[in-house]
């Protein structure tokens, strides 16, 4: 017997949660185990792709905004003029606007986005700056600077108000900045004198904010974001060793590590316990890996020893692979960018240029 849908007008209907609504339909109805026995597999629809041209350098990392993607790029031979920003056309892959120069940072490590501002990270000898930069007309308007420890600019993350920052030197103490977002004024630390936690990426929600470790094994530390202590530490098992990324989505977090053949495990915030794991199953090319998330998913996006670029899809709710796929040959992974129903792979192809490939994310057709 079919089930009886009562539809909203439609000037009421959220595009996005009609979505949600119907995946979660067809989940419940085992609608996607069934599509996999039949001709119709593929879980992806290419869009675009499109190739940047040698003078924009080499993607560090990228953001977006819903209607642009921000490329962060620099290169490795210290010249500030080859640090800049390049903003693409998120539906066309065009570029719109490019600003290199104004940087003193010799490296660039992140970038982040909220309504206004670009927020990115740079490192210079015996000096971090996390600028703050109008979205409009990249120009940067404020900026923050560390000069303690200086020799890591690991990660940044909002958190309410906040900007948290992670740094360190390579034999020394290991930091998070609390940083107020809107005077760019340090607030308050979290710190270890532990040389082995390395921190790799960070996520916060509320009063929590969470650091992922590049330890062996791999830690993820939860900590109180108004007191900037330690609360609890996830501890993977012998061997799962190296975070490379966490994703946060309100009851779990979601961590991907490097060994042993990309495991991804979902762990519950509460208590900082694996609630559940799966495996990508492959061991990565120099620990390359990067994650994103939609409402249902979990995407890792990594090199294998051929240094092929790869996506895998887990589902967060069974913690299952439902799908994984060649994204293309010689590609080193630097981002990849979840926006509604669109990923978005940011990558270096052969001659050090940029190659961005945008698929959709369908329901595993």
């Amino acid at each position: 017997m079919g089930r009886k849908v009562n539809y909203p007008p439609a000037a009421k209907i959220n595009a996005r949660e009609l979505r949600n609504s119907l995946l979660k339909d067809a989940r419940d109805l085992d609608f996607l185990t069934n599509l996999k026995n039949t001709s119709f597999s593929r879980s992806l629809v290419e869009a675009k792709e499109v190739f940047g041209l040698a003078q924009y350098y080499l993607p560090i990392k990228a953001v977006s905004d819903g209607g642009l993607i921000y490329m962060l790029m620099s290169n490795s031979d210290g010249d500030t003029a080859k640090n800049g920003i390049v903003v693409l056309d998120a539906y066309s892959l065009e570029v719109v606007a490019t600003k290199y120069g104004q940087f003193d940072t010799t490296t660039m490590a992140d970038i982040i986005v909220d309504e206004n501002y670009l927020y990115v990270l740079g490192r210079k000898v015996g000096e971090i700056k996390l600028y703050r930069i109008n979205k409009y007309t990249l120009q940067i308007v404020d900026y923050f600077s560390e000069t303690t420890l200086t020799g890591v600019a690991a990660a940044i993350c909002f958190g309410a108000t906040w900007i948290y920052l992670a740094c360190y030197t390579a034999a020394g103490p290991r930091a998070i900045r609390k940083i107020n977002r809107a005077t760019m004024i340090l607030d308050s630390s979290w710190g270890s004198v532990d040389t082995t936690l390395d921190i790799t990426s960070l996520a916060a929600v509320g009063t929590t904010l969470y650091a992922g470790i590049n330890s062996s094994p791999g830690q993820v530390i939860k900590i109180n974001a108004q007191t900037m202590a330690t609360l609890l530490t996830w501890t993977g098992g012998v061997g799962v060793n190296k975070v490379r990324a966490i994703e946060l989505d309100g009851s779990y977090i979601y961590a991907i590590l490097s060994a042993p053949f990309l495991p991804i495990y979902k762990i519950t915030v509460s208590t900082m316990v694996t609630a559940a794991s799966d495996s990508v199953g492959v061991a990565p090319w120099n620990d390359m890996a990067v994650m994103s998330q939609t409402d249902l998913d979990v995407f890792v996006f990594y090199t294998d020893s051929g240094n092929s670029g790869w996506w895998y899809q887990t589902a967060k709710a069974s913690m299952s692979s439902t799908f994984a796929d060649e994204v293309t040959n010689s590609y080193e992974p630097r981002q990849m960018i979840a926006v509604d129903t669109w990923q978005y792979f940011i990558g270096i192809a052969f001659g050090n240029i940029y190659h961005v490939r945008k698929v959709m994310v369908g329901v595993n057709i």
